[in-house]
């Protein structure tokens, strides 16, 4: 017995193929290029005034040089911006297995993002 704790669970599917029951409903894969990753991602300021938020793409703050001054780069210290380029290359190494993996249950959508805005993403 491996366990104290947790009765036996039966082995595994043989067959890799086979879809397996799961816990999680629904699993989301938005895909998208590097570029527009970390494009998406480091175009994002923040006028500390007005506290509106600006993306330097899509949501461009006014041509006033005043509030272009005082915008400000969102910190996150849980997730800096000079990690941003290794998360992504890790999410690449281990993208393929990702899909395979959640593949297995059938509750996988993969969506492309790519020359999508955020609106065009997430329209019904």
């Amino acid at each position: 017995r491996a366990s104290d704790l947790a009765e036996p669970q039966g082995q595994p599917p043989r067959n890799t193929s086979m879809i397996v029951p799961s816990g999680i409903d629904l699993v989301l894969y938005v895909e998208a290029d590097q570029d527009a990753v970390l494009r998406r991602s480091l175009g994002r300021r923040t006028d500390p005034e007005t506290d509106t938020a600006y993306h330097l793409d899509t949501n461009r703050p006014p041509y006033d040089v005043v509030c272009k001054e005082r915008l400000l780069v969102p910190t996150d210290p849980s997730n800096p911006s000079f990690h941003l380029s290794f998360q992504v290359a890790a999410h690449d190494v281990a993208a393929d297995e990702l899909k395979a993996f959640f593949g297995r249950f059938g509750t996988l959508h993969l969506v492309n993002s790519n020359n999508l805005t955020a609106e065009g993403l997430f329209a019904a």
